[in-house]
């Protein structure tokens, strides 16, 4: 037996990704597309924005979405980005996410994101660590290896 399922973007995506961590690999999963990747490249900015809920971020941590690229993910809900897009004032209620990686993971997790954010050019900044909780510093570590 098999799964097949039909669509890649966000939502067969993340099904196929939870079957398989889900069955350790014991039910063959499927992804079809209608066309072949070269074809529909993403286009950038296509007017869509996606906000996640706080339950579902949950279920895909606990399926490993971000468990190779960062540590830990924390939501910050309640924000209003003001910018200029193509000479007009936007105005879009985000929420925040911080990730906590390593320097080693940054790059890897950088370019995931930038692949996967609905924007063309969406705000992905590292902040250096200078200085921090051995503990923690070191269950960060730990947790990416």
């Amino acid at each position: 037996m098999s799964v097949i399922i039909v669509g890649g973007g966000m939502a067969g995506a993340t099904l196929a990704l939870a079957i398989s961590r889900l069955s350790h690999g014991a039910l063959p999963v499927h992804l079809i597309e209608a066309t072949a990747p070269e074809s529909h490249a993403h286009p950038g900015f296509d007017g869509r924005a996606i906000a996640l809920a706080a339950g579902t971020c949950q279920q895909l941590a606990r399926i490993g979405v971000w468990q190779s690229l960062a540590a830990c993910a924390t939501l910050i809900p309640g924000a209003t980005s003001l910018y200029y897009w193509e000479g007009k004032l936007e105005q879009e209620y985000e929420v925040q996410m911080i990730l906590k990686t390593t320097v080693s993971h940054q790059q890897a997790l950088l370019e995931c994101l930038k692949s996967h954010h609905p924007y063309q050019t969406p705000e992905l900044l590292v902040l250096p660590v200078t200085h921090g909780d051995t503990d923690y510093l070191s269950w960060l570590n730990a947790s990416l290896r």
